[in-house]
């Protein structure tokens, strides 16, 4: 008799356990969605966009694809500021940054006529991420033409504190082919 009851109390407990789960209702994040469509979701008054995979590498194609001593060397060349995102395969924050941050129109648009972009794998030129310090990721570091660090970011950010900081961080003069006459 005392185990059907233990039973059935424990019966109850897993019952109201899972009632109580069913009423918490947590954000719920689609997976990378398989079409070419952009999935949108509601978040604390915020559109989150999840890009397709060939879609998002379309919006990111701004970042340089060169190495690392090409782009300091366009930079200089160039007379143009640029900005590093130090990431690594594995850290899901880089990820929710190229579909919130990098990949959205504001943000391309803005990097693509004031500044050079580059990412750069941590675990791939762990030379370079040492000589700058990283030891988080995502970093984002903001240098000027000359390789001298103006910003450094550590972890997240918003859409608009991106651009914030791009627009701080960007030349009176217009990069033009005249520009150093003014």
């Amino acid at each position: 008799m005392t185990k059907l009851i233990l039973t059935g109390l424990c019966v109850l407990c897993y019952i109201a356990s899972t009632m109580a789960q069913t009423n918490y209702s947590s954000p719920v994040y689609p997976t990378t969605p398989t079409t070419n469509q952009v999935v949108k979701v509601e978040s604390n008054n915020q559109d989150l966009k999840l890009y397709p995979k060939a879609e998002l590498q379309r919006r990111l194609a701004y970042f340089s694809q060169t190495s690392w001593e090409q782009l300091q060397t366009q930079a200089r060349n160039q007379n143009k500021p640029y900005f590093v995102a130090f990431e690594t395969p594995w850290c899901r924050v880089c990820k929710k940054m190229d579909h919130e941050v990098y990949a959205r129109d504001r943000v391309s648009n803005y990097a693509r006529s004031h500044f050079l972009a580059y990412k750069l794998d941590g675990e791939v030129r762990p030379d370079v991420a040492q000589r700058y310090g990283i030891n988080s990721y995502p970093t984002l570091i903001v240098f000027d033409s000359t390789g001298k660090e103006l910003k450094r970011i550590q972890g997240a950010t918003t859409e608009r504190q991106f651009v914030e900081l791009m627009k701080q961080h960007t030349s009176k003069i217009p990069h033009t082919k005249y520009s150093f006459f003014r």
